[in-house]
């Protein structure tokens, strides 16, 4: 059964720790500004520094002061020479030239480690207010975070927020429809990140029709998401009278729903004013019978979108390059904006890149050996179990070889016999 819910184990999220002076009292108003920020994005944190040092983080933000880099801790810098982890760093109430000539004072290999974060780090201008300065903050934690995946979500979660203002408080209800591999799943997981920490409980099903259909969810939603929580109270000099209850705020998202009556048989009823029920299907008239509010129709990418997301799962990076932006361009053309088929098409690129021939590799080990970005296939999870198919109707190439351990072999090749070429 594949049910996620805001208390699922933390080896399902990717993490952020934020790093910063404990005893700097000046800086406490930003750091709880910044966590505020991280929430409303769906940005999950560890907050313990015991666990520093957990496989849980992929991106650091280090928030520089006046006196911290005169004391970074261990644990940090093995964090900054992680290739692994991502580091976002902040500059509070210094200067780069002013951090630089702190970090001039440290030994060197912790002077490098620190001096390549400072140089890109976030820097406060007169501006910007500080609600757009931890907003811009946050969209490139978030961008590091998902680097691919979030390509093109966030125009369509604004319209998705407006269509759920139009709703009464009560029950609201959404509807998310559209062709196989547009999107469907991953813009609705964007959505229940960034909204379920507002709510009492939430739990993102997916495969709900192959898990009712199989009877391994139940016959009915848990008790746990129709039950009652206490009322909250702001009296300073309350009553000794018994605690009120009020019915549970949730979040519920149907991933995959191809029948109206298993989804309505399943939820039932009973949920508390203000509760979310999202039905995500390939088919509107399934949306149509189950009644929902407010329908969405998921697009295809946008050919900017569509570019960013062909050459960063291809290439590992936003290019420049002409004849690689001719190449993307080409391949992106027949794929109808569906991130399925961009992604499918980029793999395949890049299986081709890794089987040069012998002859290509004579001209291209600079390239090979000083962009290893370009060898990172991306494990990413496909939006709907589909055929992929090329734009040139051309089946995928199989892989039976590790594309790391073909790099390695060729590089060994290359340095073994560069004094021929």
């Amino acid at each position: 059964m594949d049910i996620e819910n805001n208390n699922d184990e933390e080896k399902d999220k990717r993490t952020v720790h934020i790093c910063y002076d404990k005893n700097d009292s000046s800086i406490s108003s930003c750091i709880d500004y910044l966590r505020a920020t991280f929430n409303r994005h769906g940005i999950y944190e560890l907050d313990d520094d015991k666990n520093l040092v957990s496989d849980l983080i992929r991106v650091l933000v280090v928030v520089f002061s006046k006196n911290y880099t005169l004391s970074v801790p261990e644990n940090l810098v093995n964090h900054l020479n992680n290739k692994e982890v991502v580091v976002v760093s902040v500059l509070h109430g210094v200067t780069v030239s002013s951090l630089t000539h702190q970090i001039a004072k440290l030994d060197m290999w912790y002077r490098d480690l620190l001096e390549s974060s400072v140089l890109s780090g976030h820097l406060h201008n007169d501006e910007q207010s500080e609600s757009q300065f931890m907003e811009e903050i946050a969209s490139d934690v978030f961008e590091k975070l998902y680097p691919t995946e979030e390509i093109g979500i966030h125009s369509r979660q604004v319209d998705i927020e407006n269509l759920l203002c139009k709703q009464s408080w009560g029950l609201r209800t959404l509807g998310i429809f559209g062709e196989p591999g547009i999107g469907k799943t991953t813009l609705a997981r964007a959505v229940f990140r960034r909204m379920s920490s507002s709510y009492d409980a939430s739990c993102f099903i997916k495969d709900f029709h192959k898990e009712y259909s199989e009877k391994r969810l139940g016959p009915a939603l848990s008790d746990e998401y129709l039950g009652e929580t206490p009322v909250e109270m702001f009296d300073v000099n309350p009553s000794a009278s018994e605690p009120r209850y009020r019915r549970k705020r949730v979040l519920i998202a149907l991933d995959d729903v191809q029948n109206a009556k298993d989804a309505e048989s399943f939820l039932g009823g009973g949920f508390g004013p203000g509760s979310l029920i999202i039905i995500i299907s390939r088919y509107k008239q399934v949306l149509d019978l189950f009644g929902v509010n407010e329908i969405y129709e998921v697009q295809g990418l946008n050919q900017e979108d569509a570019m960013r997301l062909f050459t960063r799962c291809a290439f590992g990076k936003d290019v420049t390059e002409h004849n690689l932006l001719e190449l993307s361009v080409k391949e992106i053309k027949c794929a109808n904006g569906k991130p399925l088929t961009i992604r499918a098409q980029a793999i395949k690129v890049k299986k081709e890149r890794a089987s040069l021939s012998i002859h290509d590799v004579w001209y291209s080990c600079d390239d090979l050996e000083h962009n290893p970005s370009m060898w990172t296939v991306p494990n990413e999870e496909d939006d709907e179990p589909q055929e992929w198919y090329s734009c040139h109707e051309t089946e995928l190439p199989s892989c039976d070889i590790n594309v790391g351990l073909v790099h390695l072999m060729m590089r060994d090749f290359i340095n073994s016999t560069r004094h021929f070429i």
